[in-house]
């Protein structure tokens, strides 16, 4: 397991805790439920803020479009 493994897996587990959501639903479920959401935008924000995880690098994690990735970062830098 590399670092890089290692800070994808603390993030998930320390958001899928925080929201009360599985790793696996935030991640491929498409739920529109707000949980879900901030969860998932959360752990996008953190990884590439805090870790420099790239928005290629995101893309293959979340399995989302970088659309959405650029715009959860956005968001959340927003709100602080």
């Amino acid at each position: 397991m590399t670092l890089q493994d290692k800070r994808v897996e603390f993030v998930l587990k320390m958001v899928s805790e925080h929201y009360l959501k599985s790793i696996e639903d935030i991640i491929n479920s498409h739920s529109k439920s707000t949980k879900r959401i901030f969860a998932l935008k959360f752990a996008i924000y953190y990884l590439y803020e805090v870790f420099g995880f790239t928005f290629s690098e995101l893309k293959m994690i979340f399995k989302r479009d970088k659309s959405l990735l650029s715009r959860s970062t956005k968001e959340r830098s927003e709100e602080h």
